[in-house]
């Protein structure tokens, strides 16, 4: 699936929403996070960007990631694929960085999800105890949890040696302000995550036989 068909779909701009679009894919253990492919645990997954594993082998729950907006082809692999996609016995997300032709071009685009546009969260009351090991109610106003996220990206690409070497770079900004209720329901916390990424890559076309590629990114 490359850039232009998923520009018509109403996905969410991350690997995982691309990912669950195919059959017998799901979000995974909601305690774990990750996502299941055909059953199998959200562990037992890969993910490969341009060839290069970037799975975390230590946790397996999660991967290094880039932008939506970095990325050109995204292809899911259920089951029965080559064994060049090993370490894994769930499924593969295989992932193809844009790059650099001989047309230069550029781009900026910006995304806004508002808080206020957010439906709230309903809330409910459950049941604690106190010292005495005697039930006491306590509401959790989940209606006060928001968040918001703004983001900006800057993109350039072009012809470094017209059909011998390419760059394509690009940096985004992200903002994710949000407000979260302690489990008591009495304390709210505020957290304002802003960070940046910033990637290239550089393609040298040494004859119509090879390619030589450098990718550099920022883990997000």
């Amino acid at each position: 699936v490359n850039r232009e068909e998923l520009a018509r779909l109403p996905v969410d701009q991350s690997l995982s929403s691309v990912a669950v679009m195919a059959p017998g894919v799901n979000g995974g253990n909601s305690s774990f996070g990750g996502i299941s492919f055909g059953g199998s645990s959200v562990a037992e997954n890969s993910v490969f960007i341009n060839g290069l594993n970037v799975t975390d082998f230590y946790r397996r729950q999660s991967f290094s990631t880039a932008p939506f907006d970095f990325f050109s082809e995204f292809q899911v692999k259920t089951g029965g694929y080559s064994v060049e996609f090993g370490r894994s016995t769930g499924g593969v997300i295989n992932t193809v960085t844009r790059r650099g032709t001989n047309v230069f071009q550029g781009g900026v685009q910006a995304t806004f999800q508002p808080e206020a546009l957010s439906s709230n969260a309903e809330d409910h009351r459950y049941y604690d105890t106190d010292g005495a090991g005697n039930p006491v109610p306590v509401d959790y106003r989940a209606s006060r949890d928001k968040s918001s996220l703004i983001k900006t990206n800057v993109w350039a690409s072009g012809p470094v040696i017209e059909d011998k070497l390419f760059l394509f770079a690009m940096y985004e900004w992200r903002d994710n302000p949000s407000r979260s209720t302690s489990a008591n329901g009495n304390n709210l916390s505020v957290r304002d995550s802003s960070n940046g990424f910033w990637g290239g890559k550089l393609d040298w076309q040494i004859n119509d036989d090879h390619l030589l590629e450098l990718l550099a990114f920022s883990d997000a």
